[in-house]
């Protein structure tokens, strides 16, 4: 199944890439496209984004799905889903 992930703001700079298609097997989860990210960009990623002791990203990773919020990783993903990483910032 065919999934489009967006890297929005910064995380562009730190994924080296726009946005990226995976071709996931079956049903993909969050999880599963999750482990995919991550196992391909891990070395890329600073420790604000990717926890390399637990090897899993960081809970302030911000993920929208088709107009939801993705954070159950057993939540699954559509056939052309379009999902957003993002990090929220706050200033004043």
């Amino acid at each position: 199944m065919k999934i489009r992930v967006h890297f929005l703001g910064i995380l562009a700079k730190y994924f080296r890439v726009d946005a990226i298609e995976l071709d996931l097997p079956g049903t993909p989860t969050l999880q599963n496209l999750l482990t995919q990210v991550g196992n391909q960009y891990r070395g890329l990623l600073p420790p604000e984004i990717w926890d390399r002791e637990k090897e899993t990203f960081h809970p302030s990773l911000f993920i929208r799905g088709k107009g939801r919020d993705l954070k159950n990783p057993e939540e699954p993903l559509s056939e052309d889903e379009e999902v957003y990483f993002l990090i929220p910032l706050a200033g004043g």
